[in-house]
């Protein structure tokens, strides 16, 4: 994804009434989503079952 495509859905989302965004980054992206504004709100942990 682009960085205007971000803010175009980041538009579009405002547009329909969402007020909070869900992100999920690696720790080099949290940097760069941190200096955009985003906050954590916790950390997130993936889990791969293999059965």
């Amino acid at each position: 994804m682009t960085p205007g495509s971000t803010a175009a859905l980041s538009t579009a989302a405002q547009y329909a009434g969402a007020s909070t965004g869900v992100l999920v980054a690696t720790e080099d992206g949290r940097a760069l989503y941190t200096a955009l504004g985003w906050t954590l709100g916790s950390p997130m942990t993936a889990a791969v079952s293999r059965g």
